[in-house]
């Protein structure tokens, strides 16, 4: 499948990084969360595990975990969202997604392969 991804100028840095800690500051409607959701899906894809943090565990399921869900629906694959656990997941990559507000319940940080902090 060939899939074309548009990405403005800051989108396509934070995307195109080798560095171990990289990060994307700027204002609201930036696209912040839209590239941290594809770089979380090519991961998922690849197989590989994700830990991802929101603010709030309401910006963690109707911002990160919904824009997920779209690109998803954009690439017309489905994957597996467990409300419940806050996982989800496709093949064998799965994306842990948990807020600021319980951190310290946070499981599975030696597996990952990548920290998204949104």
């Amino acid at each position: 499948m060939k899939f074309e991804l548009k990405l403005l100028k800051h989108q396509r840095q934070l995307y195109d990084s080798k560095k171990n800690i990289a990060g994307l500051v700027c204002g609201r409607g930036a696209g912040k969360t839209v590239i941290l959701s594809w770089i979380i899906v090519f991961h998922l894809l690849q197989n590989k595990r994700v830990l991802a943090f929101s603010q709030t565990y309401k910006s963690l399921t109707q911002n990160l975990f919904d824009e997920i869900q779209k690109r998803f629906d954009e690439l017309k694959v489905k994957a597996i969202y467990n409300k419940g656990a806050m996982t989800i997941s496709y093949g064998k990559g799965i994306v842990f997604g948990y807020s600021y507000e319980n951190a310290e319940s946070s499981r599975g940080l030696t597996e990952i392969n990548l920290l998204v902090l949104d």
